[in-house]
């Protein structure tokens, strides 16, 4: 995600000169640097038969550190410098020996079973006017009622065992099902 890590305020003697730096710790070689630190010394090109971290995901291997992630050291900023670095150079740091880093790999792999994967997540439906004003209508009403009987279950007011097919049934009265069609005529128009 971007994060603002550079200004140049009014107040800049040489703004032209500052911005220089700033593109410059925004090209590459900069980037992989004050992340990763000195070529040859703290980091190395991965050989071929190296795994990177994020191979599951399809990144082949890239850099091999030498130095490991959160060392004392003198050789970077922990990435606390304005920067850009391609995914498919930070996701594909190789396994190496660097445990921490490992770690979160393989956390992140257990988790990626569990998630849709890339192109199966719909990412915007584009409504008609008319399916908008009919949507805004039957979700308001659905979204309160939801709310309200979360909070009935939550608190035991309701039980919801009990009270669950009453629950289902006001859904579909209040034309939940209708939501439903219209995202679903939608999608089919775009799709």
């Amino acid at each position: 995600m971007p994060v603002n890590k550079y200004f140049i305020t009014k107040d800049c003697e040489h703004p032209e000169v500052a911005f220089r730096i700033g593109d410059y710790m925004c090209s590459e070689k900069m980037s992989v640097w004050t992340r990763f630190g000195e070529e040859g010394v703290d980091w190395v090109k991965a050989d071929e038969g190296a795994e990177a971290l994020y191979d599951f995901l399809g990144y082949k291997p890239t850099i091999e550190s030498i130095l490991l992630w959160g060392s004392v050291q003198n050789s970077h900023w922990h990435d606390n410098t304005p920067g850009f670095r391609k995914t498919d150079i930070v996701m594909g740091v190789a396994a190496g020996n660097d445990d921490s880093q490992r770690s979160k790999a393989d956390a992140i792999e257990l988790m990626y079973d569990q998630y849709p994967k890339i192109g199966s997540i719909v990412d915007k439906i584009i409504y008609t006017g008319e399916e908008l004003e009919e949507k805004a209508i039957i979700k308001n009403v659905v979204d309160s009622y939801v709310k309200q009987m979360k909070y009935k279950f939550i608190v035991g007011e309701v039980d919801i065992d009990k009270g669950w097919e009453a629950y289902i049934k006001e859904l579909n009265a209040i034309n939940v099902e209708r939501l439903l069609e219209i995202s679903q005529i939608a999608y089919d128009r775009m799709k």
